[in-house]
């Protein structure tokens, strides 16, 4: 114990004479030189440092500056139109779903007023009695909360009522309309979809005949959501002449060619009539001179055609050209596929290519 007090005591002694010793070379040797050297050297360091992270610092926020200012616009931009947006749906939503609630009852109520005809009482007008029309339209809340109700007042009341009620009806169909298309082009998507998938029917393979029936329940919602959609009825008879279902097919085609009745050239009309002639060519019995014919008409209907459309020309050319081989017409079905030889020539593509060879086979 008193040794450990004696070590105790030596080291306190030593650290005293360490820092009495450190003092005066600090005050009165070269400390207090070496110590402004390391000062200045330090100070030095630290000042270069800051410059260049002030020089860094400035050019990345010159970088940086715009950049944040057009993310935080673009975002402030893209909340407010989303925002604005979900209002005016909202909105929207309101008016179309605020009812005039004084138009309760009032069936009710025009039933107990008007006074129908009987054996006391003829056919005659008015039909509706006045004074009790009066208490009927007080009951149901129009006119004023103050003033009896007077009918000029009340019938200025339901004319503005009848202007609203018209708005929210042309806004409901406008809605109703947009709804509508946008489902029937999902069902034609998801009919691509399901042919695009699907191998030859003509193997009658169950698995492709079942995809290309549900292809074609997707083109039929597609009708029933949009009953003038020119495209599902076009692709829909496309499927039923894949399933060998002529007749079917040709319901199709026949509402297709009405609706186009009063566009006489058109290119959705011209292929409706392509349809009916190949399915009076192929279907079961051939046709040949009705599909003779209906190919003239679809040439007929066809309006002027530039680019890649052109090929439509001369498919039909190449179609009329087969039509008149099985009419026995060799001459003029050569001539056809002549003219569709020098159409397909002239056009860049590689349905036209194909289609050239095809008329180079049915020419040589």
């Amino acid at each position: 114990m008193h040794e450990q007090r004696s070590l105790f005591r030596e080291l306190g002694i030593f650290l005293l004479l360490y820092l009495v010793l450190g003092a005066v070379w600090l005050n009165w040797g070269p400390g207090v030189e070496v110590i402004s050297s390391l000062e200045r050297s330090l100070n030095a360091s630290l000042g270069s440092l800051a410059s260049w992270y002030q020089t860094k610092l400035e050019q990345s926020t010159k970088l940086v500056a715009p950049l944040v200012t057009i993310i935080s616009g673009t975002f402030a931009i893209v909340t407010a139109l989303s925002l604005a947006e979900s209002r005016l749906l909202n909105r929207l939503r309101d008016f179309l779903e605020r009812e005039e609630k004084r138009l309760r009852g009032a069936r009710d109520q025009l039933r107990r007023t008007i006074e129908r005809p009987g054996p006391a009482r003829p056919f005659e007008m008015p039909f509706f009695a006045t004074g009790e029309l009066r208490s009927a339209m007080r009951e149901l809340g129009w006119g004023s909360y103050f003033l009896p109700p007077q009918l000029g007042y009340v019938e200025l009341q339901l004319g503005e009522a009848l202007t609203k009620l018209e708005k929210q009806v042309d806004l409901s169909k406008q809605h109703q309309r947009k709804v509508s298309e946008q489902l029937a082009t999902a069902h034609l998507l998801k009919g691509a979809m399901m042919i695009s998938r699907n191998g030859s029917v003509q193997n009658q393979n169950f698995t492709d005949r079942a995809k290309l029936i549900e292809a074609l329940h997707h083109f039929e919602a597609a009708i029933s959501a949009s009953s003038k959609d020119l495209d599902a009825l076009e692709y829909a008879s496309y499927v039923h002449v894949q399933l060998g279902q002529f007749a079917e097919a040709d319901k199709y085609i026949d509402r297709l060619l009405r609706l186009t009745a009063k566009d006489l050239k058109s290119l959705q009309r011209s292929r409706a009539l392509r349809s009916k002639a190949w399915i009076a060519l192929y279907g079961a019995p051939s046709r040949p001179l009705r599909a003779k014919n209906w190919i003239d008409d679809a040439i007929r209907a066809l309006p002027d055609l530039t680019g890649a459309e052109q090929v439509e020309e001369a498919d039909l050319h190449m179609f009329l050209g087969d039509a008149q081989q099985k009419l026995n017409a060799n001459r003029q079905a050569r001539s056809q596929w002549e003219i569709a030889r020098a159409v397909y020539k002239g056009v860049d593509s590689d349905e036209a290519r194909e289609g050239l060879s095809v008329a180079d086979e049915r020419l040589s």
